[in-house]
C-alpha cells in the first residue's frame, strides 16, 4: 500500500468517525429539544395556591392539585429507541400486560328503548372497601370497556388499592357488549337528562347512595364526561370532580384531522367501529327501525375512512332525520359546553395526540373556568 493510499484510508476513517459522532450528537439534540419534555398547567384561576408556601389545612382538592402538579413538572424521557408515539402506543398493546389480582363484575342495564347498557364493577384481591368508599366512575374510549385496555386496568388497580376507592366502569352499547336492538351508542348520549350515561349513574347510585362519586374519562369518554359535567350547569351533578385524559374537543375537527393526517388512528377506529356492526349484524338487520332508515352495513365496513364511516352511519346512529354529519359532530363536541362545567376537572392531553390534538383545544374557553378551591 502507498503513502497516499494509507493517507486516503486514515482521512476515511476519520470522517466515517466524525460523522457518526456528529449523527450521535444530532440525535441527542433532538432527543432532548423535542421528545424530552414536561408538562405544565395551561390555566387555573387560583394557581398561585398551588406553591409550596400556600397552606393546605385540611384542603383535600389542594393536595391533589399539589400531586398532579408534582408529577407534571417532572420530566418525560420516552426510550431513545422508539421515540415516536404511533410506535410506542402500537408496542404497548402487545408487550404491556393487564394488572394482576383484578377481576370484574358486570351489571347488565336495559334502556327504556330495548337496548342494554353495562357498568362493571372492580374486585382487587386482599382489598376490602368500607361500604362509604368514595365512588370512581370510569368512562372507556371509543369502543372500550373495562377489558380492553391495560392502562385502564392498572388506573383502576391503583386507584382500589392506594386510594381506596371503589371503582365502577361503564359500558356504552356495542362496546364489546351484544347489542340488543339496532341503535349503537349515541355519541350525544351525554347531553340527554334521560339517556344512558345517566341512567348508569342512576343504576351506582341506587346501590351506594351516600358515597362522593369522582369520574374520569379515557380518549372517547373525555368527551362524554365534558358533555355530562357542561350541559347540567344549572341541574344536581352526581359528581364531586372529573378528569378528562386525552379527550377529543372538536369532533368535526378531529374527523378531517384523522382522515387526512393520521392515517394509523383512522384505520384503527375504522376497524373498530366495523367489527363492532358485523359482530352484531344480526340484532342490526332484526331491528325494522333501524332497516327501514336504510341501513347499509357493508358500506360501513368497507369504508376508506372513519369519517366515511359516520356518513354512511349517520340515520342507524342518530336517529334523527336531516341532520347533517358535521352538525351532528359540532353538537357532540364539549368544546361548545367545557365552560358551564361548575365543578373542580383536570383535562390533561399530549400536544402531539391526534386524538386531543393541540388545534382543537379550547384554551380560552378552558381559562374562563370559574373553579375555587372549596
Amino acid at each position: 500500500m502507498t503513502t497516499t493510499q494509507s493517507r486516503w484510508r486514515s482521512l476515511q476513517s476519520l470522517l466515517l468517525k466524525t460523522t457518526q459522532g456528529g449523527a450521535v450528537l444530532a440525535f441527542i439534540a433532538y432527543y432532548f429539544l423535542r421528545c424530552a419534555c414536561r408538562g405544565q398547567i395551561q390555566y387555573y384561576k387560583d394557581l398561585h395556591l398551588l406553591s409550596q408556601t400556600a397552606p393546605e389545612k385540611d384542603n383535600l382538592t389542594l393536595k391533589a392539585l399539589r400531586r398532579v402538579r408534582d408529577v407534571l413538572n417532572s420530566w418525560y424521557l420516552p426510550n431513545p429507541l422508539l421515540i415516536n408515539a404511533y410506535a410506542q402506543s402500537i408496542l404497548a398493546c402487545f408487550v404491556r400486560s393487564t394488572a394482576t389480582g383484578l377481576t370484574f363484575d358486570r351489571e347488565f342495564i336495559a334502556t327504556p328503548d330495548g337496548g342494554t347498557i353495562a357498568i362493571s364493577w372492580v374486585s382487587v384481591e386482599n382489598v376490602i372497601l368500607p361500604e362509604d368508599a368514595p365512588i370512581l366512575f370510569v368512562l372507556p374510549g371509543t369502543n372500550g370497556d373495562e377489558l380492553t385496555s391495560w392502562y385502564l386496568h392498572l388506573a383502576c388497580k391503583h386507584a382500589t388499592a392506594t386510594y381506596g376507592f371503589r371503582v365502577v366502569v361503564y359500558v356504552r352499547r356495542g362496546c364489546n357488549l351484544p347489542m340488543s336492538n339496532g341503535r349503537p351508542q349515541d355519541y350525544a348520549d351525554p347531553l340527554k337528562s334521560s339517556g344512558d350515561m345517566t341512567l348508569a349513574i342512576e343504576s351506582v347510585r341506587r346501590k351506594y347512595p351516600t358515597p362522593k362519586m369522582a369520574a374520569v374519562g379515557y380518549s372517547l369518554g373525555g368527551n362524554f364526561l365534558a358533555n355530562y359535567l357542561g350541559s347540567r350547569a344549572n341541574a344536581k351533578c352526581d359528581f364531586v370532580c372529573g378528569a378528562s385524559v386525552c379527550g377529543p374537543y372538536d369532533i368535526t375537527g378531529l374527523s378531517y384531522m384523522l382522515e387526512f393526517h393520521y392515517p394509523v388512528v383512522d384505520w384503527y377506529l375504522r376497524k373498530s367501529k366495523a367489527e363492532c356492526l358485523q359482530y352484531n349484524r344480526y340484532v342490526i338487520e332484526s331491528d325494522t327501525e333501524a332497516m327501514r332508515r336504510g341501513v347499509d352495513i357493508d358500506g360501513i365496513v368497507a369504508a376508506k375512512s372513519f369519517r366515511a364511516q359516520c356518513e354512511l352511519d349517520n340515520l342507524l346512529v342518530w336517529g334523527e332525520s336531516g341532520e347533517t354529519l358535521n352538525r351532528y359532530l359540532d353538537r357532540c363536541s364539549c368544546s361548545n359546553r367545557v365552560e358551564n362545567i361548575k365543578i373542580p376537572c383536570l383535562f390533561l392531553a399530549s400536544l402531539d395526540d391526534p386524538v386531543s390534538h393541540d388545534l382543537f383545544i379550547p384554551y380560552e374557553k378552558l381559562k374562563a373556568l370559574s373553579l375555587t378551591l372549596p
